[in-house]
């Protein structure tokens, strides 16, 4: 079993409680949750990079030279996604500039919510579960990598604010009373 310095650090400092508190950071959260954090990050700025930076690459070649990108062989070939039975029920043609600007918005929500994400991650990630939740319809690819996003977006949360109680519980213990 390997023992890193850091889980010696973390498991010594919880015995005492005031000294673990203060070497906390800024939002409450363990050194042992920051590796994961960041892994979480990357791969959410990845996933939605590519879903949103599709959107909009797409939408906006498809404002300009009037169709949007579809496979040129296979069995799907000049087929648009599965995406277009949505827009069918929603009786909005698949082609129109409104779907074409749907995409265009949805994807630019996606980016600017990613550079939120990077600049103030709690209120960045909202945005992400907002446009994550909108573009579940657009299947196959949309669909897997907002689904995933989703998990991560929310796994964090859970662990976040499970990491924040225990610290603010620790620090309640610890601190002297005054009379």
């Amino acid at each position: 079993m390997k023992v890193t310095a850091s889980a010696v650090t973390f498991i010594a400092l919880s015995y005492h409680p005031t000294l673990f508190y203060s070497l906390l950071d800024i939002t409450f959260v363990p050194e042992d949750y920051s590796m994961g954090r960041r892994i979480l990050q990357i791969i959410v700025i990845g996933l939605v990079g590519l879903n949103a930076g599709y959107m909009v690459y797409d939408a906006f070649g498809a404002l300009i030279n009037g169709d949007y990108i579809r496979p040129t062989d296979g069995e799907y070939a000049g087929q648009l996604g599965p995406w277009t039975m949505f827009a069918g029920l929603a009786n909005i043609d698949p082609m129109s500039t409104l779907m074409k600007s749907v995409f265009l918005i949805l994807g630019s929500i996606g980016l600017l919510g990613l550079l939120l994400y990077i600049v103030k991650p709690r209120l960045g990630s909202t945005v992400l579960l907002l446009f994550c939740f909108l573009t579940l319809w657009n299947l196959i690819f949309g669909s897997i990598t907002s689904f995933i996003t989703i998990i991560i977006l929310l796994a964090w949360r859970k662990l976040y604010r499970a990491a924040r109680t225990k610290a603010t519980v620790l620090n309640t213990v610890s601190e002297p009373r005054h009379a």
